[in-house]
């Protein structure tokens, strides 16, 4: 069981909020005992992404001896990086945990 603000990773991909397995989030909420979780996905500017609501199935806990990683931008289907100054909301820079 998770607790409230615990860092968890996803089991898997959920295409529908642009969200891939081993994506990281916190846990906000917890339904009846820890049937469910209420959890924010966040991107690198701290800005929340998506806050779904998941089953246990749908997590990992992260470990101790994890360290946060980032990877290349996504730039929401452009074909090259944009102008930060107009396109900022359509820049997503995924954030995942690795193990030590």
């Amino acid at each position: 069981m998770f607790e409230e603000l615990s860092s968890v990773t996803l089991t898997h991909d959920i295409p529908t909020h642009n969200l891939s397995k081993g994506d990281a989030g916190t846990v906000v909420h917890v339904y009846a005992n820890g049937e469910g979780y209420e959890v924010e996905f966040f991107n690198s500017m701290g800005e929340t992404i998506a806050v779904l609501t998941l089953s246990p199935t749908d997590l990992l806990a992260v470990q101790t001896n994890s360290v946060v990683k980032w990877i290349e931008p996504i730039w929401d289907g452009m074909t090259s990086p944009p102008s930060i100054a107009n396109n900022a909301d359509k820049v997503v820079t995924r954030m995942f945990y690795s193990q030590l």
